[in-house]
């Protein structure tokens, strides 16, 4: 079980990270449209921030900062993706994104690995891949938008492209291909994805990352940044 700070030490944490909040909800408001209230993005960041210092355990070997970092992101883009209900592709974009900062908050909880610097290559090139994997599956849902696209042409072919992801999915054990498909094609978040399946926060997110791998494998290396 992961070890809780005490309500003090939280909230100082909270109050010491106030800035990273405003900095990151400042940064992802510049790529907005101008009628998305930068205190909403606060307001959510802010969930995010004590999120991470609700779940943060120091015992293992991780920077606080790090693990805010994404679990602050990943809460200003699940909010954007319930605001972009009307807009399919927005909605699929940031819903990716936030799945991302979702599993790069996991791998900075972890804390750093013990092991040589081969081993942490390894891990990190699995990180890449992973998420590339998931950003492959942002650009699925958003194919499904077709008329977004700039041509009939262009529709043809990130259809193909996303009817070989969808074949990869179909391949996913129950568990993992529920959250994929929630997550990416019908854009809830991770933690509802999960709620679905009676699972925490903290487990769905965990399938996430594993249906990544999964992903990757039967995807032949298809969405490998090395190649």
């Amino acid at each position: 079980m992961p070890t809780s700070l005490d309500p003090k030490h939280r909230d100082a944490l909270v109050h010491g990270h106030q800035e990273l909040v405003k900095k990151l909800a400042r940064g992802i408001r510049r790529d907005l449209p101008r009628h998305v209230s930068l205190d909403d993005l606060l307001s959510a960041g802010q969930a995010g921030l004590l999120d991470a210092a609700t779940r943060f355990d120091p015992t293992r070997g991780a920077q606080f900062q790090t693990f805010a970092y994404y679990r602050i992101r990943g809460a200003i883009f699940d909010w954007i993706k319930r605001e972009s209900a009307s807009d399919p592709v927005a909605r699929a974009r940031f819903g990716a994104r936030g799945a991302v900062d979702d599993l790069l908050a996991s791998r900075a909880a972890e804390g750093a690995a013990a092991g040589d610097a081969l081993d942490a290559a390894r891990a990190l090139a699995g990180l890449l891949e992973e998420t590339a994997t998931a950003l492959l599956l942002e650009e699925t849902a958003a194919a499904t938008a077709a008329h977004a696209l700039p041509s009939p042409e262009a529709a043809a072919i990130a259809q193909d492209e996303a009817e070989h992801v969808r074949d990869a999915m179909a391949s996913l054990p129950d568990k993992e291909r529920h959250i994929v498909d929630a997550v990416y094609l019908r854009g809830e978040t991770i933690e509802d994805a999960g709620k679905e399946l009676g699972l925490t926060k903290s487990w769905s997110s965990r399938l996430h990352a594993r249906a990544l791998g999964l992903l990757r494998e039967r995807l032949g290396g298809d969405a490998s940044p090395w190649r």
